[in-house]
Formats: structure tokens, C-alpha cells, sequence
């Protein structure tokens, strides 16, 4: 099956838009989009109070390569029992900025359903995504890197 959203026609900045409205609506203090060179947005950084209230910054970035690498390979191998993504899309990286921003829109609305509805907290979903914003890293990036050698791992 060809990878969600692939039919958007609509925008990122529409996108981004719905995005922030839904963090809004979820207690977002501050909402900060980051762009590259070419002022596209490549990430959303959000504020949000957790814990007793406390504010923790998230980063939610879109690696736009990595989501190109997986429509080109739709592309050239497409399901003959599904839908396929047109091949004018190949390296078309403005189709993938569509694509990805509408399945990060997707993700965040349900994420915050779940929030909604007691079934998991803001840490819980968003952990990942904490940002420290003085080493310019998020939660993940820093574990995956071995600097949070504070937190018990389970042997192998």
C-alpha cells in the first residue's frame, strides 16, 4: 500500500497551520516552526506544561530525505494491488514536504486524542521529542548517542 497521504494536493503551510491549532488547543505555551535556506519548514518546536507544571520544549522535525527515499521506492515498486504514487512524483521533494507534513498532522491530532481521552500523557507520546535547547538535541538524539548513561537499560 502506498504510504499515507500520498494523494495530498494540500499545502504545508495549510498543513502546519491545522498543526498548530491543534497544539494550541492542547496547552501549547509557544509554537516555533524552523525552515532551511529555502524557507521551508522543516521542523515544529512546541512548549507545552507537564509534570506540576512545568513547561518541557519538544521538537518535531520532518527528515524529508528519508520520506523521499521511501516514495521513490513506491515508485519503483509499486503494490499491483494498491494505489500507486504517480511517477512524476520521483525526487519531487516539495510532494514529500506535503506528504510527510499531512502524516505528522495525522500523528498529532491522534496522539492528542489519545492525551484527550486519559489514555497516555504528554511525556508519554512526546518523550522523544524533549528538547534541550542549549545542546540543540532532543531526548532521543542524546540517548541514541550515549549521553544519558543515567538511565537503567535491561542487559542483552
Amino acid at each position: 500500500m502506498p504510504i499515507k497521504n500520498y494523494s495530498t494536493v494540500i499545502g504545508v503551510e495549510r498543513t502546519v497551520a491545522e498543526i498548530e491549532k491543534i497544539l494550541a488547543k492542547h496547552g501549547a505555551q509557544a509554537i516555533l516552526k524552523e525552515y532551511d535556506v529555502a524557507g521551508r519548514v522543516t521542523a515544529v518546536n512546541f512548549i507545552i506544561k507537564v509534570f506540576e507544571g512545568q513547561s518541557i520544549p519538544f521538537r518535531l522535525p520532518l527528515d524529508i530525505q528519508a520520506l523521499m527515499e521511501v516514495i521513490n521506492y513506491q515508485i519503483d515498486h509499486p503494490d499491483p494491488k494498491e494505489g500507486r504514487i504517480g511517477r512524476k512524483y520521483k525526487n519531487d521533494m516539495d510532494y514529500a514536504r506535503r506528504v510527510g507534513w499531512r502524516i505528522m498532522r495525522d500523528w498529532i491530532d491522534a496522539q492528542m486524542t489519545l492525551i484527550d481521552l486519559k489514555q497516555v500523557t504528554v511525556q508519554q507520546v512526546f518523550l522523544p521529542y524533549a528538547y534541550d535547547m542549549l545542546e540543540k538535541k532532543t531526548f532521543y538524539e542524546k540517548l541514541r548517542e550515549g549521553k544519558l548513561k543515567e538511565l537503567p537499560m535491561l542487559d542483552k
